[in-house]
Formats: C-alpha cells, structure tokens, sequence
C-alpha cells in the first residue's frame, strides 16, 4: 500500500502520496533524483516535492500555487511531513551494521 498523509493547511486538505510518478515529476522538473535528497534540501526541492505528491489527487495544482501555500510559518511542518511520507514509501534497508534504516533524515 502506498503511504497518504493528509495536511490540512489554512482550513483546506491537501492530499500527498508519494508514488514513483511523484518521484519521476520531481526529477523532471529538478533534475535531482529523489533517491539521494537529503538534510540539503533547498525551498526548490520542497516546493517541487510537495507538488508532486498533491498531483496524484489534486493534478490542477501547479508549482506557482503550490509556492503560495507554501511560507515561512509553515515549512518546516510540511518539510517535516514530506520527509516521512518520503521515508515511508521507500522499502527498508540494512545499513553497513544491519541496522534497519531508511534514505532521508
């Protein structure tokens, strides 16, 4: 099953699922792989990823709209919430000392 989580943002929900065509339009549109984002993120790649999560549900959304909900109040919240939908869509791992672990933070 495919992780959803659901922001409620100024009385309004929006709907992110991070699927591989989420992944795919992030990197299309950043040309960074969304395998190897990390603590480095930039309000680029937030952005970016925020509107490719909301496509699957809300695909009338664009970047520039996206960009207006997102604001200095809120995106560590939201960066927060992207980060562990992120990490709940990708499979777990064994790192070098089989401990479980997951790509981003």
């Amino acid at each position: 099953m495919i992780p959803k989580s659901v922001l409620d943002i100024e009385g309004k929900n929006y709907a992110l699922i991070l699927d591989l065509n989420a992944m795919c339009k992030f990197e299309e549109i950043t040309g960074k792989s969304a395998f190897t984002l990390g603590a480095d993120m930039h309000a680029t790649d937030i952005r970016a990823l925020f509107w490719a999560a909301l496509q699957r549900e809300q695909p009338e959304m664009t970047l520039e709209e996206v960009g207006k909900i997102l604001h200095a109040g809120n995106i560590s919240e939201i960066s927060e919430k992207i980060t562990t939908l992120f990490n709940e869509s990708m499979p777990e791992g064994e790192d070098d000392e089989g401990e479980i672990s997951r790509p981003i933070g």
